[in-house]
């Protein structure tokens, strides 16, 4: 989801639109009807400027330079191989920029660093324009979608292995171009291009038609590609103007080519700017959007708390807060009341204060539950008030989760229920001193309460028969017909009457049946 995210934010791969593709079809043609107005003027010769190429070099060699780290950080994040084949020749061709211009003679020295040959700066032109439209053409070749590269670590090693191998060709082609330049075919003889010469600058149009060929066909044409379109034609008006169509160094046509050059190498980095602007204003929207959101998350959550808090305060039942220890956190009014200590007394003392001492074990037992996230609920014992009165409760503990889903503490509800046992007490007695039977059974049939003549009726004791069937008190040739008359009146639990004034059979522990 993230990865989805992070691709939605990039311009250079976000699918162009009808208004991305007019402005490139508007720069083409343009530049095409620039370059056509300069064809008469390439002849024209005008005076040498060195500082000219020096200017011009280093210009281009850092904006392909920095064009080549924003390539390199953007891989980072999208790991699609294109990017990286295109930084590698945005790398590769800012190398090879700026040994051209170390290489040029009467630039920084008569001869040029590097001991060149009389033809080691044409042979670094061919490197400088070919190298480019070859990584164009693997750029166009890769699919986007494709992410060979599935962690950080992986994309790290691949931006080093990149530039630790554009770097080694660069300084092999150094070498080949100036100490091993004896051994290079000529490229200019009698001021006209060789046959080689004539090959190479074919083969570099070539590779720049065949990969907007390749990109024009894409069923998605994202902004990077149609841009990388635009780019290819600037290179071929580039060559064809200061390499082709001009006559010698520093007329029109030189000078025209270097322009198309420029608008070449700026595009691209005018774009990465332009994203590295959008990306920045929406992370500051985004941000200011969160702090909005925070603050009324915030508000939200503190008015939560305080209704929750009022609501802890007012409840008739005491609510008791713990941790995992065992030591007291929290303590509402209703806790004071039942069990006689205040809110300052109470908390940070440990549960036992109101827990009789043969109760002890039973707490350790919730508490292990509850680090266990198993909840108890409605669990009737007793607890001990500050004066030393047993009361009877009833308890439902469930655990208190942190943010991340930890169990740090124990939320504890009680229940007086001191007058119920007193009255289902008093209840039992009344039972007790009747002569006749008492059973209750709940909505599954089994047996919850029976009174002494039940016992000695049917010859149970009250361990025995409770939580048992009522079909066990009926005989067995009987149960069945007991059952079916039973179940009607369960699926209907109203209080009523089931039956009265019928006269049965039942059956005693010993199998001894009775009217």
């Amino acid at each position: 989801m993230a990865e989805s995210h992070d691709r939605q934010i990039y311009l250079s791969i976000l699918p162009s639109s009808p208004a991305d593709k007019r402005a490139v079809l508007y720069a083409v043609i343009g530049s095409l009807l620039l370059f056509t107005a300069a064809l008469p003027f390439v002849h024209v010769q005008f005076p040498l400027i060195p500082a000219f190429i020096a200017s011009y070099q280093s210009s281009l060699a850092v904006v392909y330079m920095v064009t080549a780290v924003l390539l390199f950080s953007q891989f980072a994040v999208l790991r699609s191989s294109g990017i990286l084949y295109l930084a590698c020749g945005y790398l590769f061709t800012a190398i090879a920029v700026a040994v051209y211009a170390l290489t040029y003679d009467d630039l920084f020295s008569n001869d040029g660093l590097f001991f060149p040959g009389p033809e080691t700066t044409v042979w670094f032109y061919l490197a400088w324009h070919a190298g480019f439209p070859v990584f164009a053409l693997l750029y166009a070749l890769s699919d986007p979608e494709q992410r060979r590269y599935k962690s950080r670590r992986a994309c790290n090693r691949a931006i080093l292995w990149a530039v630790v191998g554009v770097c080694l060709v660069a300084v092999v082609l150094l070498l080949i171009l100036t100490v091993g330049h004896p051994t290079l075919p000529i490229l200019i003889i009698d001021a006209r291009f060789s046959s080689i010469m004539v090959t190479f600058i074919a083969l570099i149009f070539v590779a720049c038609f065949l990969s907007i060929g390749i990109l024009s066909r894409k069923k998605t044409l994202a902004v990077l590609d149609v841009w990388m379109m635009a780019i290819l034609c600037a290179w071929m008006f580039d060559i064809s103007l200061s390499a082709v169509l001009n006559s010698a160094r520093f007329d029109f046509g030189y000078y025209a080519g270097r322009l198309y050059g420029l608008f070449a190498a700026g595009s691209i980095l005018t774009i990465l700017l332009t994203e590295t602007a959008t990306i920045q204003l929406r992370l500051s929207k985004l941000m200011r959007q969160q702090a909005r959101d925070s603050e009324n998350e915030l508000q939200f959550y503190v008015q939560r708390a305080r209704l929750f808090g009022a609501a802890v305060k007012s409840s008739n039942d005491a609510i008791i807060t713990k941790s995992l220890n065992g030591t007291i956190t929290g303590w509402n009014q209703a806790a004071e009341r039942l069990f006689g200590f205040t809110e300052i007394e109470a908390i940070g003392q440990n549960i036992n204060i109101i827990v009789p001492r043969d109760r002890q074990s039973e707490v350790r037992d919730t508490l292990r539950s509850i680090k266990e996230g198993v909840a108890v609920e409605n669990h009737e014992t007793v607890r001990l008030a500050k004066d030393g009165r047993i009361i009877d409760v009833s308890l439902s503990v469930s655990p208190v989760l942190s943010a991340t889903g930890d169990t740090i503490g124990a939320a504890k509800v009680a229940r007086d229920i001191t007058d119920q046992k007193l009255n289902e007490e008093k209840l039992k007695l009344a039972l007790d001193a009747s002569p006749s039977g008492f059973v209750m059974i709940d909505d599954t049939g089994g047996i919850v309460l029976v009174n002494a003549e039940t016992e000695r009726l049917f010859g149970y004791a009250q361990s025995e028969i409770l939580g048992q069937s009522i079909e066990i008190i009926v005989p067995i040739d009987l149960r069945a017909g007991h059952l079916s008359l039973r179940v009607p009146y369960e699926e209907n639990p109203a209080a009523r009457r089931a039956a009265a004034g019928i006269e049965g059979v039942g059956q005693k522990k010993n199998g001894e049946k009775f009217p």
